[in-house]
């Protein structure tokens, strides 16, 4: 309450100044004690107020019931109010929506900060799902479209479309100037909407809104995100021609775009371009750059960018900057230069971030390093960093590589305990690992405890499973895991080809020809297109069950698949001719070999020379 013998307004208005929110409440709720009605000015001062001090950081104290006048709100109460929501997502929610729903029969002229303000408000996301309809009627002449949105006075944006509302608040507002469309261009933006994005950049003639350095500069990176690289660099190019002075953001944002498309030399040739330019070179274009050289496979470009380039042009590499080559060096099996990267980061005063560390384990892991990659995981503590899941993940995955199924196993219990938890990747690399040592049974164990964690399992899962099945011999085992994975309703798990080639060769192993070949028939009929692993490990069912009518038949018909048959293929065609003497047909098959320019081997020429014996052999019995 304001202290006897002041005015309430200038307290109201000293409270402001000094974002004390609460002494403004205090004092609103005295006037109404008092039968005092506040001004449209004592108002405003309060709705500022709150928005800038502690309400704005989701305090929830503010009492509905102080607020029972008719004020008339003006354009600066509107302003205030709108600003409010944009700075917080929270003192509305609580703020009594009468006061803001109320008929407003003086309307102000519509004005640009209070479109600005609502924009922003959903760009920033969240804030405009509480929003007042009468504060947007107020700003905008109408209530928007779609009444689906509108809900008790209130309308209520979706998160996932307020780039949609700011598209909607654009259009109602006449004579909207570059910074409105800039805000709305930045809605669009943070839902990876370019296309809409250059639809609105083509409607800012019509609203004789001259686009600016900003508005290019957000096109451009929005087209880089959605890997439209050349729309990209064609607007970087026009900005130039609209008599615009490029700058640092300008070039970053444009060799960013192509560094997600791999175009590393046209985002080297930009970063000479922005120094030839004079513009200062930051660590986020060099950043772009050696990441566009480490997609582009050119790991030594990247390296030379860092140590050399950087440094020349008096920048300093950042967490960013290393993680970048790191993460080339990774992906081209350059183990040992990721590993020093971490090193090197330390010395330039740049501490090792989980990013970098992470790459730098799947830089080891991809090099079949299991041991380093176990070292960097152990020592994350002691660069003050948690493992996460992408952390276990890499160093099951690289002990999974070199068949260290124990180690593997012992990662996965360590997670939990971490609490960092395992994921589809985590399993599914402990099942590979399971596979590779022939541990068929720890693998179908892995593969029940993921729905017991509540983990859907995916293609690589059951087809590690199934593997190890089939390298164990365990045809049943094989095709009740293939069964189990058909029987599951996730239109995102579908059997493709490895899995049945790995569950025909299961069968093939256990002697099963007519269940192989039935697997093979259902795989064609799930349109599954089979390459010549399917059609190797049916042929050689057929092979092993003496079937060489079918294994002839599943060699011509390879090319029907746009598969040649290879060394695989024509040798367990021959062996099933050879195994009933049929040496003729063998031949026949060595000569095909040839015509195909597949060379024939030791295994070829011997179950050749094997059929020719059997064939003389049944010509003698048959003479005696």
């Amino acid at each position: 309450m304001a202290p006897r013998g002041e005015d309430p307004a200038q307290v109201i208005r000293s409270c402001a100044k000094t974002r004390h929110w609460q002494a403004c409440i205090q004092t609103l709720a005295s006037m109404l004690v008092l039968h005092l009605v506040p001004s449209i000015y004592s108002f405003t001062a309060a709705v500022t107020a709150c928005s800038t001090g502690c309400m704005g950081r989701g305090d929830t104290s503010f009492p509905p019931r102080c607020w029972p006048w008719g004020i008339l709100p003006d354009t600066v109460s509107y302003n205030a109010v709108l600003s409010a929501a944009e700075h917080s997502k929270q003192w509305l929610i609580v703020f009594p929506a009468a006061v803001l729903d109320a008929d407003i029969r003086n309307r102000s002229r519509a004005h640009e900060i209070s479109f600005t303000a609502a924009i922003g408000i959903s760009d920033k996301g969240g804030g405009w799902q509480l929003a007042p309809a009468a504060a947007v009627r107020h700003a905008f002449g109408q209530s928007l479209p779609g009444s689906d949105e509108l809900d008790c006075g209130h309308w209520r944006l979706r998160a996932a479309r307020q780039w949609q509302a700011a598209i909607h608040l654009l259009a109602k507002v006449p004579g909207a100037d570059v910074l409105s469309f800039n805000v709305a261009l930045g809605a669009c933006r943070d839902a990876l909407r370019w296309e809409v994005a250059l639809a609105l950049f083509s409607n800012m003639p019509e609203a004789r809104a001259t686009p600016d350095v900003v508005t290019f500069n957000a096109l451009v990176s929005q087209c880089g995100e959605g890997l439209e690289w050349e729309k990209a660099l064609c607007l970087f190019s026009q900005i130039s021609k609209s008599s615009l002075q490029r700058d640092t953001v300008s070039y970053n944002a444009a060799i960013s775009s192509c560094g997600a498309a791999s175009q590393w030399q046209v985002a080297l040739a930009l970063l000479s371009q922005m120094a030839a330019a004079k513009l200062p070179v930051d660590e986020v274009g060099c950043s772009s750059a050696i990441s566009a050289c480490g997609r582009g496979q050119e790991w030594q470009k990247a390296l030379h960018l860092l140590r050399e380039g950087m440094p020349a042009a008096h920048v300093r590499p950042n967490a960013v900057s290393f993680n970048a080559a790191i993460n080339a060096c990774g992906s081209a099996g350059r183990w040992e230069d990721a590993v020093q990267l971490l090193r090197l980061m330390a010395g330039a005063a740049c501490a090792p971030d989980m990013v970098g560390v992470n790459a730098a384990i799947s830089a080891c892991e991809k090099g079949r390093q299991w041991q380093v990659a176990l070292a960097l995981l152990s020592a994350m503590p002691s660069m003050r960093l948690i493992p996460d899941t992408v952390s276990f993940n890499a160093a099951i995955s690289a002990c999974e590589k070199v068949g260290r199924w124990p180690v593997a196993l012992g990662l996965l219990v360590a997670m939990t305990e971490a609490r960092a938890w395992p994921d589809e990747i985590s399993f599914s690399s402990a099942i590979s690992a399971c596979e590779k040592g022939f541990q068929w049974q720890l693998a179908l164990r892995l593969l029940s405890d993921m729905a017991r964690v509540a983990v859907q399992p995916n293609a690589i899962s059951f087809n590690a499973a199934i593997s190890a099945c089939e390298k164990c011999w365990e045809w049943e085992t094989a095709i009740r895991v293939l069964t189990e994975m058909c029987d599951m309703s996730s239109s995102a798990l579908v059997p493709d080809r490895v899995t049945f080639s790995s569950t025909i060769s299961a069968c093939q192993k256990g002697l099963e020809w007519q269940r192989a070949m039935c697997i093979f028939w259902g795989m064609l009929e799930e349109e599954v297109v089979p390459n010549d692993v399917s059609f190797g490990a049916a042929i050689s069912a057929c092979e092993a069950s003496l079937q060489w009518q079918l294994a002839l038949q599943l060699l011509s018909i390879m090319p029907e698949f746009r598969l040649a048959p290879n060394h695989i293929t024509f040798n367990a065609t021959i062996s099933a001719c050879e195994k009933v003497g049929l040496w003729e047909l063998a031949f026949q098959l060595l000569r095909d070999m040839q015509t195909m320019q597949v060379t024939p081997d030791e295994i070829s020429f011997s179950s050749a020379i094997s059929a020719c014996e059997k064939g003389e052999s049944s010509l003698r019995n048959g003479r005696l």
